[in-house]
């Protein structure tokens, strides 16, 4: 949206500087807390917990099982964390190949969850069934064909898509009765799976917030910093005025004086080639940015010590410029008025609100950002 703004040049240089600073806090916040580390939805904390469980998810075959909301933000979770080898699974095939082009991996039918069961190394369910798809027979039967593969389901429906008795222990004469071999039992009678549900992940969501919460006073911190970073900037920016005069006095002097020298040179020499010109031309630019390196340096020093009204004064009073001075107060009105003024009225000094308000947005220059605002 930001760049849309630029692009159609609606974008002034407050807002900009506003939200440049807001973007830098942001990934300040990011990378110098931890603040962004800890999953607060149900699908990210899905998604955090599968990687914890089944390992580098990136080597593995996910399988996600309805592609409803709940099932593609799983999706987006499983593609951030490199997933490439995935299964998609919806109770309609033309779906599943329309999600299956986005993100990426084999489209399937829920007729094919056995299979999914037999090749998925995590599979996550999202459906909207009002009773379990995959049962406790289910798993066994897919589990005793996986070579001891280790399975991780997580359930992500509610009502469950997956039995919980997929997790509870049963007898030998359970076994028998349900056709589980006995390969497919541990020494306990549990089925060798992994089982997570949404009770599981709002836990996990609950610590996550906590986390987060741990981390607020170092973000808030970061954006206490920006917020004076800023305030400087703007500062600076309401002396703009004053600098822009300044140097705008001194090119009409340096354009006056070298058009001077070369009509006395024209007159001593008959004619002035154009290297002699464009070196005076050179040399006149130098004086006249060196000249006035120092005085606007030493401005935004004294905005940011409170003290750039004081100064913007006596420079105007020392060369002469009619300009309104801001106070040593933050005025954001002035500034805006003042930075959307066009380079006709700004050559003219016609800096008041009525010429400025509608008129096109001018960029600083690259010199005067640099030594006004800082490095763009």
């Amino acid at each position: 949206a930001l760049q849309q703004a630029y692009a159609v040049k609606s974008v002034g240089q407050i807002l900009a500087l506003l939200f440049r600073t807001a973007i830098k806090a942001g990934k300040r916040a990011r990378t110098e807390t931890r603040i962004g580390a800890y999953p607060v939805s149900i699908s990210s904390a899905a998604v955090a917990l599968a990687g914890q469980v089944a390992g580098d998810l990136r080597t593995k075959t996910v399988a996600v099982v309805g592609l409803g909301e709940m099932g593609q933000l799983a999706l987006k979770g499983l593609r951030g964390r490199g997933v490439t080898d995935l299964l998609l699974l919806n109770r309609t095939q033309a779906r599943a190949e329309a999600l299956a082009t986005t993100y990426g991996g084999r489209a399937m039918t829920l007729a094919q969850l056995p299979e999914a069961l037999r090749i998925a190394d995590l599979l996550i369910t999202a459906t909207s069934a009002v009773t379990p798809i995959i049962d406790r027979a289910m798993v066994a039967t897919a589990l005793a064909e996986r070579a001891d593969r280790p399975l991780t389901l997580i359930d992500l429906a509610v009502p469950r898509n997956i039995d919980p008795l997929v997790k509870t222990p049963v007898t030998q004469d359970t076994v028998t009765q349900n056709d589980v071999t006995q390969s497919t039992v541990t020494a306990d009678g549990e089925l060798p799976v992994s089982l997570f549900d949404v009770d599981d992940m709002r836990s996990v969501v609950h610590d996550a917030f906590a986390s987060r919460h741990a981390e607020v006073p170092q973000v808030h911190r970061i954006i206490d910093e920006q917020l004076v970073a800023w305030r400087e900037q703007m500062q600076a920016l309401q002396l703009r005025p004053v600098v822009v005069g300044l140097r705008q006095q001194a090119e009409q002097i340096r354009q006056q004086a070298v058009k001077r020298t070369m009509r006395y040179l024209a007159r001593q020499q008959g004619t002035v080639d154009e290297a002699t010109a464009e070196q005076l031309a050179h040399l006149s630019r130098i004086l006249v940015n060196q000249l006035l390196h120092m005085p606007t340096v030493t401005l935004k020093a004294k905005s940011q010590e409170g003290d750039g009204a004081t100064y913007a004064a006596l420079i105007c009073e020392l060369f002469g410029l009619d300009i309104p001075l801001p106070s040593d107060e933050l005025q954001p009105s002035f500034a805006f008025n003042w930075l959307l003024a066009d380079e006709e009225d700004a050559a003219q000094g016609a800096y008041t609100d009525d010429n400025a308000v509608n008129a096109p947005f001018v960029p600083l220059s690259r010199q005067d950002q640099y030594e006004l605002v800082g490095q763009p």
